[in-house]
């Protein structure tokens, strides 16, 4: 879980990408504060109140404030979800590209034994041929001898 602000978290993203101690990519959701309200409360003396003056009054600050904080929210929950997606779809490629790569070794193994059994197969139908021409020429004077021409008588 993260502690303080939303926009505190937002900070530390930046902060992350750079090489600090901020959240990572892909850590899971972020639980913080809907409010910057709530921040002040959690400081370090939130004990002791402090009344400051100043110009404009709290409303009208509030007024000009409040829309810029809540747009900030909105633009960092959009880039936390399209850089979720772009980790999604980093990972979907990833697994893809394993798949097809061990496809390929698999039919590339599949095709060179199919060639293998055919230079085999070749192989021994030559070396079959050759025994039947060795083996062959003593068989085949004995059936010329015993051979009778039926057009010689």
């Amino acid at each position: 879980t993260a502690t303080g602000s939303a926009s505190a978290g937002s900070a530390g993203g930046a902060a992350g990408s750079a090489g600090g101690a901020g959240p990572a990519v892909g850590a899971g959701p972020a639980v913080g504060a809907a409010s910057p309200v709530g921040a002040a409360s959690a400081a370090p003396g939130a004990g002791r109140t402090v009344d400051y003056e100043y110009e404009p009054g709290p409303a009208e600050l509030l007024d000009y404030l409040l829309p810029n904080w809540l747009q900030g929210e909105i633009l960092a929950a959009l880039l936390s979800a399209s850089a979720s997606e772009h980790v999604a779809r980093q990972r979907a490629m990833k697994a893809a590209t394993d798949n097809a790569e061990d496809l390929i070794t698999n039919l590339t193994r599949v095709m060179n034994r199919a060639r293998q059994d055919a230079i085999t197969t070749e192989i021994m139908e030559i070396v079959g041929g050759a025994e039947a021409l060795r083996g062959g020429e003593d068989d085949l004077a004995v059936h010329l001898e015993s051979y009778e021409d039926p057009d010689a008588a």
